[in-house]
């Protein structure tokens, strides 16, 4: 197995798809949770008969720090979308930049193939494929969905907004929304002995390239121009 090491924030991010093991849609579009984790993959989990949700999760190896977002397994965004919204400057969260390296996996190759020309365009990051969900951050994935889920509870309980919701829908959620709960996640508690996520990335110096322009960020991952 591979193992990664790195020396300051934003040197090396490691990008994960998966589907979410513990929380799925009800038809009216709201969030579900349950303890036990569904047995599913890409390949069979439409036979299941929910509706399931995939987590998109990228970690900055150096602190731990994370963006992620969750979406339907049947209406899932470009991985060129998700990857603008994590490296983008943004009000709620501090987290930002394009890393010297990305580290993917297979998965995500054979998903959005068109991935590879972000290496040949955008010279300042390398990618470099997974040999392990361990080496890919799932540990975070995990993280995730267990604040995902305080997260849902907190929503509908109002800390927000002070409106209880007696559900959550996920045609609610925006960017900003997304924003707002990986802050959360990552900026621990006030108890806490150690810095959090959050901390390690913000104390540490990062490393910050960002493309604030979405169009300008979607050409990196065109096809190069050929000519006739």
């Amino acid at each position: 197995m591979k193992h990664y090491y790195s020396e300051f924030p934003n040197q090396l991010h490691q990008l994960n798809v998966s589907l979410s093991k513990n929380i799925y849609l009800l038809t009216d579009g709201s969030f579900k949770t349950q303890e036990k984790k569904f047995d599913i993959n890409f390949k069979n989990h439409h036979k299941t008969g929910k509706r399931h949700l995939v987590n998109y999760v990228i970690r900055d190896h150096f602190s731990g720090c994370y963006y992620a977002e969750i979406h339907p397994a049947d209406d899932l965004p470009h991985i060129v979308s998700f990857l603008y919204n994590a490296w983008r400057s943004k009000e709620s969260f501090p987290f930002k930049g394009i890393p010297k390296y990305l580290s993917i996996t297979k998965t995500i190759l054979d998903q959005w193939p068109h991935i590879l020309n972000f290496e040949g365009k955008y010279k300042k990051c390398t990618l470099q494929l997974a040999t392990s969900g361990f080496a890919n951050g799932v540990i975070s994935v995990k993280k995730w969905e267990k604040d995902f889920k305080f997260f849902l509870y907190k929503l509908s309980d109002g800390w927000y907004d002070n409106i209880k919701h007696e559900k959550i829908e996920i045609k609610e959620f925006s960017r900003k929304t997304f924003d707002v709960a990986c802050n959360d996640s990552n900026k621990g508690w006030e108890w806490d002995n150690e810095p959090s996520p959050l901390d390690k990335w913000m104390n540490n110096n990062p490393y910050i390239e960002t493309l604030e322009n979405p169009d300008e960020f979607l050409e990196l991952f065109q096809p190069p121009n050929t000519k006739s």
